[in-house]
């Protein structure tokens, strides 16, 4: 239909789609309607339970699935997107790097990840300063403390890629990069961390198909389900209209324990 009201205007004549007051036409308004209501319903992505990734993050024993799990935290606690973590082709320039991760501790002392004067001992916070990330503030950094879990913690999760990563590559390396066993550099992918999630959820018996884009709508569901303003759960995960509202699932009871963490450390 558009194709032929593209026709009538091309050779000068009305448009027949369009009512002399420049609307469309009732009918087609109709047919549309019609049609939407026959459509299938849209597939949301739906949360992945706190037992699952646990389980993911305790079963890693090589070098490539303890680095998916510490992406898979970050991912989480910082609401990212896939291409802000993983590795999603060679001209990518979303992913952070190694330098843009800084430490905080009970000090107050900051310190960048490549900084060569680094303490051994354990951080309080991680922060990631946004740079070419989507709806990003250029130079924000946004902190994420410790939960005090023994897996489900973004500080862990970071100090051990980093660790990885230190002494091995340029301070700009991106986080997505691991060494397997042989000392060769790789990158972790999407394709990745979905197989490493099916697996668990397989294990787990969790009934909806899960992927590395679930890990954002986890987090932000289960601030959700703390009680979380709105307000905030836009602000971390840089939502800047109400698409927001696609990630959020309010009838999710199996992220609850993951949501204590977030609630608590988020502020």
């Amino acid at each position: 239909m558009r194709h032929v009201g593209q026709a009538f205007s091309a050779v000068g004549l009305a448009d027949p789609r369009i009512t002399a007051g420049g609307k469309q036409d009732f009918r087609l308004l109709r047919l549309i309607a019609s049609w939407k209501r026959t459509d299938p319903l849209p597939t949301r992505r739906q949360p992945i339970p706190l037992a699952v990734l646990s389980n993911l993050a305790a079963a890693a024993t090589s070098c490539r699935d303890r680095s998916l799990a510490a992406l898979m935290w970050l991912g989480l606690y910082f609401l990212l997107r896939p291409g802000e973590y993983l590795y999603t082709g060679p001209d990518q320039h979303a992913a952070f790097r190694l330098n843009d991760v800084f430490f905080r501790y009970d000090d107050g002392r900051v310190y960048s990840a490549t900084a060569s004067d680094l303490p051994c001992r354990a951080p309080e916070a991680v922060g990631l300063r946004f740079t070419f990330q989507k709806n990003g503030i250029p130079n924000e950094t946004i902190y994420q403390y410790r939960t005090g879990d023994r897996y489900s913690c973004p500080v862990r999760a970071a100090w051990h890629q980093c660790h990885h990563l230190r002494g091995r590559v340029a301070d700009d390396c991106p986080l997505n990069t691991y060494f397997d066993e042989q000392g060769v550099h790789r990158r972790l992918t999407p394709k990745l961390m979905t197989q490493l999630l099916r697996l668990h959820a397989s294990a787990y018996c969790h009934p909806n198909p899960v992927s590395a884009a679930c890990l954002r709508c986890t987090g932000a569901t289960a601030l959700l389900n703390a009680k979380t303003p709105l307000p905030v759960i836009q602000l971390i995960g840089r939502w800047r209209s109400d698409e927001v509202f696609r990630y959020l699932h309010a009838q999710s009871t199996t992220v609850a324990p993951l949501s204590r963490n977030i609630l608590d450390h988020a502020r």
